[in-house]
């Protein structure tokens, strides 16, 4: 694999990746090992970190499509939609 590819920075100790210099600002390990622990009770030994990165990621992607899916129709219908008097659009907000 490519060096940096495999998710080995999820592996916790001394001397990993996680713990390396440029990586200490990098965040949501808790939520990547809940998430683990999880899978790992119901199909133990099965699904890998680099695996449960993916799903975290496609999951991410989709949160952030649908944030700004609704942001788009908000904005389309304040100031399409609305009413041209400014008074009126206050009570929509």
């Amino acid at each position: 694999m490519e060096k940096g590819c495999d998710a080995s920075v999820f592996l916790d100790g001394q001397d990993t990746e996680k713990t390396a210099v440029p990586n200490l600002t990098l965040g949501g390990f808790d939520t990547i090992d809940e998430l683990k622990e999880a899978v790992e009770k119901a199909c133990p030994g099965v699904v890998s970190c680099a695996d449960l990165l993916m799903i975290a990621a496609r999951s991410a992607v989709h949160v952030v499509s649908i944030y700004n899916s609704l942001s788009l129709i908000l904005y389309v219908f304040v100031f399409v939609f609305a009413p041209s008097d400014s008074s009126d659009t206050a009570c929509i907000l």
